[in-house]
């Protein structure tokens, strides 16, 4: 128990690296590289990123969070899609996706948060022909 916890704690890390090596740190401080601070990537942190993510891709990604390669993850377009995948084979099942796909099914929550189906949005959307050109009279009589 916990061997997927502490994997994806300790992985989690990696992608925030990548942003360090290209900024010089990742916004919150979390993760901080010397050097960087938005200057042009050099070779070596092109090549130091691409094994940062290959590492978190194979030893994270693919092999326990999905329990396949992302080429299928990205091949999953529809609900019923992604149901058939978590049963497709033993190795995606058993992943912690898998399980929490399974567990997030048993326990029905996939039934809360749908509302009551009527929704209304109120000047969000602007029909683009009549609102090409902004102004704040126009945006009124844009709105759908």
């Amino acid at each position: 128990m916990g061997e997927s916890y502490e994997r994806g704690i300790a992985l989690s890390a990696k992608p925030v690296e990548i942003y360090a090596i290209f900024g010089g740190q990742w916004p919150q401080s979390s993760f901080m590289i010397p050097g960087g601070v938005m200057c042009g990537p050099i070779l070596s942190d092109v090549t130091r990123s691409i094994a940062i993510l290959e590492e978190f891709r194979h030893n994270w990604l693919e092999s326990r969070f999905l329990g396949c390669s992302v080429d299928r993850w990205l091949e999953i377009k529809t609900w019923e899609d992604m149901l058939a995948w978590v049963d497709e084979n033993e190795s995606q099942h058993n992943s912690d996706l898998g399980f929490f796909l399974r567990f997030g099914l048993e326990i029905g929550l996939d039934r809360f948060g749908a509302g009551c189906g009527n929704y209304l949005a109120m000047g969000t959307y602007l029909h683009p022909e009549k609102y090409n050109r902004p102004t704040i009279e126009g945006r009124n009589a844009a709105l759908i």
